[in-house]
């Protein structure tokens, strides 16, 4: 098992640094009055624009619609976009109503009083060959709470089993062997969940609270004792799951410092939007605070791959809501690469599609519901986007009767997907982070309309299972990599982007980024695996003296 020392020296002189983050976030800033906070944050007002967004659209696009001409093309095409719509709604309502709701303030009670709590500290790990212990020492160093214990729950094989042995005996030296402790299970069941359910029969009886950890997660100094703070507060009696904000913690590639970004604008704004009007989460599996006589009372399903939405769900059932901490930091890595983010969206899109029964799982709030739909949905428009864009051009544009709303409703559309985020910049670099992350996302992302459509239509096909994520952050790609897995939506791009020219040159403009995305994906996406972003940010005699 190697360190990350050993093969990223450059970005295991960062952990360090990481430290100094968890408690300088600003305070979001409302642009608003205590009165016009107040009625923002109700769930009636949110849900209530959502549908309103989505009929207007809908009405829009009536007008433009020839029915006479498109004939029962026309009604399935038709009901294509109202699906579509309900997601720019969504995107247009969470964007106004992050200029006006607060994040929420979760009272604490005196550190004093959480350090005699039981805690126990979960790494859950499979296979893991880099940075498991540097990142374990990270988070141990910052968070040794007088009664915090480490437990490692192991799925891995026994290739793996000897060094994570080796790992457990220096952490124990280093930390104390009365408080690191080690589990294997010889014979995986139920993957991650059901590592954790075991060891909470046989081990979990003893502390209050679980701090559950994937092998890539780096918790800061300080972050178990303001959690646990929280925790303990009355008012919070009923939490079962605290779950913090993830950024990522190391940006190797362009692709994962494009990925940073988005995924630290989308908390500061959808998560934080969700919280403070709908009052509750979704919880994430990892980096959270698990209250564990609650999660005692759930049972989990066999043979599902995402316990997170179970979790959530099957809590709230017995009386036990998930919030979300915006202003408790956490890390975890990113995936590397796009052709590893699109391994990890096809586990997560069946994963995601099994919670469908939780939509009609008695005892939970509307709210819950919504954010269990609306994640399922997400996955569902990939594949009906791509039937939409492709219908359009074969059906041509002899059932459009109003080319200007038309090309109205599109830049409504663009706008709110493109430019959406910037509700939440607070200055220059947030504007220049987003647009980057914007542009990115288009000449990159697109194309999962294609291959989420292809990974959509293949799972009656597949064994579901689960691989975990390549945590290497400097892993690269070499072209051939790419042009061996890209090959199918370049041909497909080139194809679409000839006949559209013949077909419809309106149709080939509105639709000419996904066209690019798909033509030049093996250029980008080898490019976009490249140390380019770190060239000259971090200078080797500096990184020698921080390792």
């Amino acid at each position: 098992m190697k360190s990350l020392l050993e093969t990223e020296p450059r970005l295991a002189a960062e952990l360090p640094l990481k430290n100094r983050l968890i408690f300088q976030v600003e305070e979001e800033k409302a642009y608003s009055t205590p009165f016009v906070q107040r009625f923002f944050a109700r769930p009636s007002i949110f849900f209530s624009l959502v549908l309103l967004l989505t009929a207007l659209q809908i009405k829009w696009l009536l007008e433009i619609v020839s029915f006479d001409e498109g004939g029962p093309f026309s009604y399935l095409w038709l009901l294509a976009f109202s699906f579509l719509s309900l997601n720019i709604s969504v995107l247009a309502t969470q964007a106004l109503f992050g200029l006006f709701v607060k994040a929420p303030y979760f009272p604490e009670v005196d550190r004093s009083q959480v350090d005699s709590i039981p805690i126990a500290l979960l790494y859950c790990v499979k296979n893991e060959p880099f940075g498991l212990k540097e990142r374990i020492e990270y988070t141990l160093k910052g968070n040794l709470l007088p009664n915090l214990d480490l437990w490692i729950l192991s799925d891995s094989n026994d290739s793996f089993g000897n060094e994570e042995e080796k790992l457990v005996g220096e952490l124990k030296n280093e930390f104390g062997w009365e408080r690191v402790f080690y589990r294997r299970r010889v014979k995986p069941q139920e993957r991650k969940q059901g590592n954790i359910k075991d060891w909470l029969i046989r081990c979990g009886s003893s502390y209050q609270y679980l701090i559950v950890c994937d092998a890539d997660s780096l918790l800061p100094r300080g972050w178990a004792r303001e959690v646990l703070r929280i925790a303990e507060h009355p008012k919070h009696s009923k939490v079962g799951i605290f779950q913090s904000a993830i950024y990522v913690a190391h940006e190797a590639s362009l692709f994962s410092r494009m990925q940073a970004t988005a995924q630290f604008y989308a908390q500061r704004l959808y998560f934080h939007v969700n919280q403070a009007v709908l009052g509750r989460s979704i919880a994430f599996g990892h980096n959270c605070l698990i209250r564990r006589e609650a999660f005692q009372k759930i049972e989990l399903p066999e043979g599902i791959l995402s316990h997170d939405n179970w979790e959530t769900a099957l809590l709230e059932q017995k009386g036990y809501k998930t919030v979300y901490l915006s202003n408790l930091i956490s890390f975890e890595e990113a995936a590397p690469h796009y052709l590893e983010e699109r391994k990890r969206s096809k586990r997560w899109l069946k994963g995601t599609l099994q919670g469908w029964p939780l939509l009609f799982l008695p005892n939970i709030s509307f709210s819950t519901r919504f954010l269990i739909f609306y994640q399922i949905y997400l996955y569902l428009v990939q594949p009906v986007l791509c039937f939409w864009i492709v219908s359009t051009l074969f059906a041509g544009p002899q059932f459009f009767t109003s080319g200007n709303i038309s090309f109205q409703l599109f830049v409504f559309t663009l706008g709110v997907l493109f430019f959406h985020k910037m509700v939440v910049v607070k200055n220059l670099m947030d504007v220049r982070r987003i647009l980057q992350e914007t542009f990115f996302s288009t000449l990159i992302g697109l194309q999962n309309i294609l291959y989420g459509t292809f990974n959509f239509i293949a799972i009656p096909f597949e064994r579901l299972g689960w691989t975990p994520m390549a945590k290497r952050p400097g892993e690269r790609l070499s072209f051939s990599e790419c042009a061996k897995s890209l090959f199918i939506g370049t041909f497909a791009g080139v194809g679409l982007f000839w006949f559209g020219l013949n077909q419809s040159s309106t149709w080939t403009l509105f639709t000419l980024p996904v066209l690019l995305s798909l033509i030049l994906s093996i250029p980008f996406v080898y490019f976009s695996s490249k140390n380019l972003f770190m060239k000259g940010r971090y200078a080797p005699v500096r990184l020698k003296e921080t390792a």
